[in-house]
């Protein structure tokens, strides 16, 4: 055995991680109008503005969307929340999962 499969294991039942769960979970996301990196396996952590492959939030990218945010309106006033409301629909549902989960942002994998 190799992995999950066994080396007889034709080539057409075996699922890539490329293919059957990154690339879907790339589509979804421009779906909702992300803007992503979708770059080839001979990728460096660099080309994605991380300094490893165990960074999962690309801080820079971060760092100058919440400029452009707190540049808007500074005091968070009800205005500052109805224009991150306008700009992501999600935005209730990503407050939830914050509270929930938001310390694994913190975490090097």
């Amino acid at each position: 055995m190799i992995g999950a499969f066994n080396i007889n294991t034709p080539s057409h039942i075996k699922l890539d991680e490329r293919n059957h769960v990154e690339k879907p979970l790339l589509d979804q996301l421009v779906g909702l109008g992300w803007e992503i990196l979708d770059l080839d396996s001979k990728q460096l952590p660099g080309d994605s503005h991380r300094q490893s492959f165990t960074e999962v939030v690309v801080l820079p990218v971060l760092r100058g969307q919440l400029k452009v945010i707190n540049d808007i309106e500074p005091n968070h006033t009800p205005r500052f929340w109805n224009i991150v409301r306008t700009q992501t629909p999600t935005m209730e549902k990503a407050k939830l999962w914050l509270k929930d989960h938001g310390q694994l942002l913190e975490q090097v994998i």
